[in-house]
């Protein structure tokens, strides 16, 4: 017998890491952008965004590693995962979300309709054990219209993904995702990329 998974959701798991200076000037930015930046004031974010004031950090020489370390990661998955058309891909939006204790990011897409992230990404500073992310089973309606044996109740169906600092993660940008509660502190960087159609 042989059992068929069709119609599964490719989520790309690598690592990155930077130097000791890279890390530092990276912190150093973050920090300065967050001391004038409010807790729960950008897009579901209990704690605080440099989504509030800057969404080009991609565009600062501070995160030019992560970029650079990411991006032939991001050309692999668009190809043999997504299996997109061929095109120039390119950041488009960045930012960078702390969460301490109890924060979390509330249930949402990179894709809107009007905007759209072909693929999303998320890139973790720093990460203590816990508070990971949960993607939401795009499927979810059609398993609500079968016999299931354990109630699903009100909540979206999903799966996590547990990570750690250095791990990042790429996904459909269309792909409905939130997080649970942090344990201690969680620095999350999010970069979206679109090919240039």
């Amino acid at each position: 017998m042989v059992m068929i998974d069709l119609f599964s959701v490719p989520v790309y798991k690598d690592s990155v890491k930077g130097t000791s200076e890279e890390l530092f000037n990276t912190f150093t930015l973050l920090d300065s952008i967050w001391k004038d930046c409010e807790r729960e004031v950008w897009a579901g974010e209990t704690g605080k965004s440099t989504g509030q004031k800057d969404l080009f950090l991609h565009e600062r020489s501070e995160m030019s590693w992560i970029i650079n370390s990411i991006y032939p990661h991001v050309l692999k998955y668009w190809d043999q995962n997504l299996k997109y058309n061929p095109t120039k891909i390119i950041p488009v939006s960045s930012w960078a979300n702390l969460h301490e204790d109890g924060d979390n990011t509330n249930e949402h897409s990179h894709s809107d309709g009007m905007n759209q992230a072909h693929v999303a990404s998320v890139f973790y500073l720093e990460k203590e054990q816990g508070g990971d992310i949960e993607f939401c089973n795009p499927l979810d309606y059609i398993h609500r219209l079968t016999p299931r044996a354990i109630g699903l109740g009100d909540k979206i169906l999903s799966e996590t993904v547990a990570c750690s600092t250095g791990d990042f993660l790429l996904f459909p940008g269309w792909l409905r995702h939130r997080t649970t509660p942090a344990n201690g502190r969680r620095i999350a960087i999010s970069i979206n990329f679109n090919g240039m159609f």
